[in-house]
């Protein structure tokens, strides 16, 4: 769910003097005589979804004391800027600092200045507080003296890695493989993309399958494969592209024939010696089911299209979960009466699959449209 866009500029002079710790050109620096001083991760793909939906944390990358904060800032900037960030500073025991910038508005972590923190600690989520032009975290290293110092180590750096393992230089990879009911939408910054992802679909529908990487190469080569629940193969096919990303996404739709079989389906990607896999399903209510039985299956779950809350009748269901699309639990409750009603106010708009559980473990899922 990342990427970087920018390194340390290692070269002194600007404008457009740029090196990167390994003499590359993925970094940059300004007229008014700012090198970049840290490393730019950035969310994908959908990065505003992922921002405010929290799904991409900040962890400390050491274990340390934090002697700074900032919070309380607006954190929907879409351009560089004077503005200031949400931020943690942290100093480990070697007397280097790390920062922690551009965070979301009220996420940094609520432990107050000199309290310690351990390593892969929750220390907040990923905004676009200050001087940025989307959601990303900037990570800055300073020696005891306060210079900035490249954890990067390099052709262009030859002081010693700070990290335990250094990732390589193109980390190319998979960050998601999707199915849609359409083309992604993304919007202007800083609205949210329209994913128009869903893992469940009637036989005749077309679906998109689409990959979005990050750090693709144009050495790289992908193998797709669209596999049918008794695992023989529908449809396979292979990419590769002509140009370096640091993020990217490619999609080939298809129609499944009513001749098809229902029934769980998989979308899998061999990129890199890793095998990337994304089941979804064909046939009306599908999604996830183990079994239907007639203990749960006289159902009505009203309105629908929902809007803050959602009233359930049933015959003897005894949980309730609700799931986005993408199959990531949103909700998980009891069920104490034959009519209950639940606030999901909390849920952005779109589909999701309402899954009723009885106590001999059958299931039924009801499909619906939050407005």
């Amino acid at each position: 769910m990342y990427g970087i866009s920018n390194y340390i500029d290692e070269d002194a002079t600007y404008p457009s003097h740029l090196q990167d710790y390994n003499c590359g050109t993925r970094t940059y620096d300004l007229s008014s005589g700012y090198n970049h001083a840290g490393t730019d991760i950035f969310l994908s793909p959908f990065d505003w979804n992922n921002m405010e939906d929290e799904h991409v944390e900040i962890i400390a990358a050491a274990p340390g004391t934090i002697i700074g904060k900032t919070d309380g800032n607006p954190d929907h900037n879409c351009a560089m800027g004077s503005g200031t960030w949400n931020s943690v500073y942290i100093q480990h025991s070697d007397g280097t600092v790390a920062w922690y910038g551009h965070m979301k508005t009220g996420t940094p972590t609520t432990k107050a200045v000199g309290a310690t923190v351990v390593l892969g600690e929750h220390l907040g989520y990923v905004g676009s507080s200050g001087s940025s032009t989307g959601p990303h975290l900037h990570f800055e290293v300073h020696d005891a003296s306060g210079n900035v110092r490249d954890p990067w180590m390099g052709s262009c750096n030859a002081l010693p890695s700070l990290w335990n393992t250094q990732k390589p230089y193109y980390e190319s990879q998979v960050n998601a493989l999707m199915t849609h009911t359409a083309p992604p939408g993304f919007a202007s910054c800083p609205l949210r993309d329209t994913v128009n992802a869903a893992d469940t679909f009637l036989q005749g529908s077309k679906i998109y399958f689409a990959v979005y990487f990050h750090d693709e190469q144009p050495a790289n080569k992908s193998f797709f494969k669209i596999t049918r629940p008794d695992g023989t193969v529908y449809k396979n096919w292979s990419h590769t592209s002509t140009t370096s990303y640091a993020a990217s996404y490619w999609y080939w739709s298809y129609i499944i024939p009513s001749s098809e079989p229902e029934g769980k389906w998989q979308f899998s990607d061999s990129f890199m010696t890793v095998v990337n896999k994304h089941d979804f399903y064909i046939g009306d209510a599908s999604l996830q089911a183990n079994h239907i039985s007639g203990i749960v299956s006289a159902v009505t779950v009203y309105p629908n299209p929902m809007t803050d809350n959602i009233t359930i009748e049933h015959g003897a269901a005894s949980t309730v979960n609700i799931f986005d699309m993408p199959g990531r639990l949103q909700y998980a409750g009891d069920i104490i009466s034959d009519k209950e009603t639940i606030n999901i106010a909390h849920l952005p708009p779109g589909m999701y699959i309402v899954q009723l559980t009885a106590t001999d473990g059958s299931r039924q899922n009801i499909r619906v449209v939050k407005q």
